[in-house]
């Protein structure tokens, strides 16, 4: 059988035989993801083992005998939950045999290379970073920070509460958009690469704010018979609703450096003191009929 002739490149201490004479690898090897899909074999990738002397070189794409599908072991899985995460091809794994036997291999988990970006970008002294980052660079950031009396990068100075400064951020390849919340900053935050579109909450007790920017307009709705647009091109807001009521404790003020209209089918207007109408200019009243007193 083909796939035997893996048992070449492995060191005569990891192979042994069995009383029926069957070949067993013994501890684990590295692997090469050279496929990670067929249609029949969900939840395996067929990887190329690497001899000592490859290490974490490339391993030979075309040598089809050294070949085989392994299962991935996943975190946790169940008939409809778990974690899904398949290499990529070109990953650096290592595998794993049932009891040694080399036709029931696993996938047990990835090694990243010494140049790959992940490590590089991620490796911290305080060990400040959490990553899962896809190809594309999907990814969702953690940043413990750790508090202790020497401060330095990663620290924060001493006595602090821990998580009191953590961070995560969730963001979209390219940076597209992103969700970022800061306990230090006491925000959360969702925006666009350019934050010409973002929504953001202060959460400090004493400084609660909301605020929400959008390049053209913002529209809410709710149900089917509320609707407020705020148009950024015109200056135009538009409140549709069934009812509107204005109530203050204090005083309303509504004015306009142009023209302000009240209309409606029925129009009053009712004082519980005095009533004072004023025009810097002519003024006019018609009805029919009009009545006064």
């Amino acid at each position: 059988m083909a796939i035997f002739d893996i048992l070449e490149d492995v060191s005569k201490k990891q192979v042994e035989k069995t009383d029926t004479g069957d070949s067993r690898i013994m501890g684990l090897m590295l692997g090469q993801v050279v496929n990670n899909y067929d249609e029949n074999m969900p939840g395996r990738v067929a990887v190329i083992l690497l001899s000592r002397e490859e290490g974490e070189g490339e391993g030979d794409e075309a040598d089809n005998t050294r070949k085989l599908w392994a299962r991935v072991v996943m975190p946790s899985s169940g008939g409809s939950w778990g974690h899904y995460f398949i290499p990529e091809i070109g990953d650096l794994v290592v595998v794993a045999f049932e009891q040694g036997n080399i036709e029931r291999a696993y996938v047990i988990g990835c090694i990243p290379k010494t140049n790959d970006k992940i490590l590089t970008k991620s490796k911290n002294e305080k060990n400040l970073y959490k990553k899962i980052v896809t190809k594309n660079g999907n990814s969702i950031i953690f940043e413990d920070v750790t508090e202790d009396e020497g401060g330095g990068e990663g620290a924060g100075g001493g006595g602090g509460t821990p998580g009191e400064k953590d961070k995560m951020t969730i963001q979209t390849a390219l940076d597209m958009h992103h969700m970022i919340f800061d306990n230090e900053k006491k925000m959360m935050e969702i925006a666009d690469k350019d934050k010409k579109n973002f929504l953001r909450f202060s959460t400090d007790e004493e400084k609660g704010h909301i605020e929400i920017t959008a390049a053209k307009k913002i529209t809410v709705k709710v149900g089917d018979n509320i609707s407020l647009t705020m148009n950024g091109d015109t200056g135009a807001v538009v409140l549709k609703a069934k009812k509107f009521t204005v109530e203050a404790d204090d005083a309303i003020s509504l004015e306009s450096q142009s023209r302000a209209e009240v209309k409606g089918g029925n129009v009053k207007v009712d004082a519980s003191g005095s009533l004072k109408l004023s025009s810097g200019g002519p003024a006019e009243l018609a009805g029919t009929p009009v009545k006064l007193g």
